[in-house]
């Protein structure tokens, strides 16, 4: 028996991406059973301005008011009919093969699949292929843990396709308390992982992660950062705790959590909010930044050093 996938498309109303991303929902080698568009913009009007606005295959949906991020995904996903979910970002774009793939790896009885993107830009050049290291055809829902704490592979929120029932059981998005609801996504797929055994891996680019000036780039001085990943692995391990699962099921190499939000803390805090002071040229708040994580007796200083320079020479290449 075929199984059901419903793709659910938030958007705060970027028209100019949002026809292109609906238009690659609709340019499917295998058509999804089920397309929701979740309008969350100020307007709520997109269901009579998009192109797509008379196309039978699309559900418009309105918020009816402007919904922050967490409770908007959380929204879109329970619109869903169907027993699968993907998400979608309203500036990104699907590769034709991209529910192909998702059927392909249903059938092989997955219940989590994930799905490799490459990055481009406004124009739709493309700027760098993300190649999912250590992933091959499946991995063992634990495998998937270690991975991630070890930050082995990207995630997003779009390019992961879940049951909506474990959505449900998981409490979908959880507020992490960082800005712009950073890392809830890191949370949920975390949580959903709970609930499986293997999770189904592509070896194929199918999604194209669009980088654009409309982004949102956070600056969060480091002391709030740290404060901020102490709620978060707080979260995780409430959760784990509810689902049984073991420290040394999440943890590789006898990592301890306090190691574990060591490197959570290093690693995303580069990646996430200092480099966004190369971006904005925010040279004093950089320093200030590293200074702090330099001078806090729970990070580990060569890691950090050593991914500060490797960060300053992707900045500087």
């Amino acid at each position: 028996m075929k199984k059901e996938v419903s793709v659910v498309l938030p958007t705060i109303g970027r028209l100019e991406y949002l026809d292109l991303a609906i238009e690659s929902l609709l340019n499917q080698e295998v058509q999804f059973d089920e397309i929701i568009v979740f309008d969350n913009s100020v307007e709520q009007n997109l269901s009579k301005i998009s192109k797509f606005r008379d196309n039978d295959s699309i559900i418009w949906r309105k918020s009816g008011k402007q919904l922050n991020a967490i409770d908007s995904w959380n929204t879109a996903v329970r619109l869903a009919t169907k027993d699968y979910v993907t998400i979608m970002g309203d500036d990104d774009i699907l590769c034709s093969h991209f529910n192909k793939e998702v059927h392909k790896y249903l059938a092989y009885g997955y219940k989590m699949i994930l799905l490799p993107f490459s990055y481009f830009d406004e124009k739709g050049d493309t700027l760098s292929l993300l190649q999912t290291s250590n992933l091959f055809e499946s991995i063992s829902s634990e495998l998937f843990r270690k991975n991630r704490v070890l930050c082995k592979f990207g995630l997003m929120i779009p390019g992961v396709v879940f049951k909506k029932n474990h959505f449900e059981q998981v409490d979908g998005f959880t507020d992490t308390r960082f800005p712009s609801k950073m890392f809830a996504d890191e949370l949920l797929w975390f949580k959903i992982s709970f609930l499986v055994k293997e999770i189904g891996c592509s070896n194929t680019i199918c999604w194209n992660y669009r980088v654009h000036k409309g982004q949102t780039v956070n600056v969060i001085d480091a002391d709030s950062f740290i404060k901020n990943s102490d709620n978060y692995v707080d979260l995780l391990l409430f959760y784990m705790k509810k689902f049984n699962i073991k420290e040394s099921e999440i943890l590789p190499n006898n990592l301890s959590f306090e190691e574990y939000k060591n490197k959570f803390i290093v690693k995303n805090y580069y990646i996430n909010t200092q480099m966004a002071c190369f971006k904005k040229k925010l040279w004093r708040q950089f320093l200030i930044n590293f200074y702090s994580l330099l001078k806090n007796s729970n990070i580990n200083k060569f890691e950090l050093i050593s991914i500060h320079f490797k960060q300053l020479l992707k900045v500087l290449s």
